[in-house]
């Protein structure tokens, strides 16, 4: 652990930038320096993306309750405690992508985002980032098994170097990203001491649909990847095969969890056909489709419950 820690540090500390100053630099940087407004706290909260972390916390919830089929399990301290570190690394791996796109250039036309609007400095959004990644390390110290931990602690360093090295590596990133979220449900099912090839399913199911929404993801970044030379499925074979890709994994996500469930394969169909209307018409699928794609996932985990 200790060692992870330094590892961090080290990826993390040669991005600052230290500068020296003299007393009247510090005088003038000291009159001009304003309390935390919110404003401030508002584009603390937006970077990190809040809309989806109610998902990334009850991931790990959902992993503990299919491990154990207790509802009590909710409760476990252990598995709340999961749920917000997978909370806080998510928002992190928001913030210190934000970072790295800005500081690449690659997000200079996305004129919302809080770097952009210059609502944050990037100094700001990096030491934001640092107290989130160490609060998640102290975090993770508390729970009494090396293997999650490993899991935590590998995948913090991940985030940080996902960005500036895995980003331009054609679908590999999209694998990276879905590893990383399919393995709450794991940690989830650790924590609680539960029967681990009871989240099986849900972990591929997961994987499978996290692929196809990177994917998409992909798609819509479409024009932006290629201005910055981001070497993704889309920008190198065009939208239409990686729409064809996409719904391969669906169909994967669709089956293979469950066999030829008809009622879980029904489920997912809205999907696949929105997926094969957008191959058929040549066309791109808007993060409307993205949202149905989360409403379908929250149905289909409540199913993986019930059954």
């Amino acid at each position: 652990m200790k060692l992870k820690i330094a590892i961090l540090f080290l990826l993390i500390m040669p991005t600052y930038s230290f500068r020296p100053t003299n007393n009247i630099l510090l005088m003038k940087m000291s009159k001009n320096t304003k309390p935390i407004h919110i404003k401030k706290i508002n584009s603390y909260v937006k970077i990190t993306r809040p809309e989806g972390l109610p998902y990334e916390f009850a991931l790990p919830l959902f992993g503990s309750y299919l491990a154990t089929k207790s509802i009590e399990t909710l409760l476990n301290p252990y598995a709340i405690l999961m749920g917000i570190i997978s909370a806080i690394i998510a928002s992190n791996s928001m913030v210190i992508n934000d970072y790295y796109d800005y500081k690449l250039g690659t997000d200079k036309d996305k004129s919302l985002k809080v770097l952009n609007k210059n609502d944050l400095t990037t100094e700001e959004v990096l030491y934001f980032s640092t107290y989130l990644g160490l609060l998640s390390y102290y975090l993770s110290s508390l729970i009494d098994n090396n293997f999650i931990r490993h899991i935590i602690s590998n995948t913090i360093i991940v985030t940080y170097l996902y960005t500036p090295i895995f980003k331009n590596i054609p679908l590999l990133k999209n694998i990276i990203v879905s590893l990383i979220i399919t393995q709450s449900p794991l940690t989830g099912a650790l924590i609680v001491n539960g029967d681990i090839k009871s989240v099986i399913p849900a972990m591929t199911y997961l994987f499978n649909f996290i692929m196809w929404q990177e994917l998409m993801l992909d798609i819509i970044d479409l024009d932006g990847d290629k201005k910055n030379n981001i070497k993704t499925i889309p920008v190198l074979y065009g939208y239409k095969k990686a729409n064809i890709i996409g719904l391969g994994f669906l169909i994967l996500g669709s089956i293979i969890p469950y066999g030829l469930s008809i009622k879980f394969i029904l489920l997912q169909l809205p999907l696949i056909l929105i997926n094969i209307y957008a191959i058929k018409a040549n066309k791109i699928l808007k993060k409307l489709s993205l949202n149905i794609c989360k409403i379908i996932m929250l149905i289909s985990g409540i199913y993986m419950c019930r059954i």
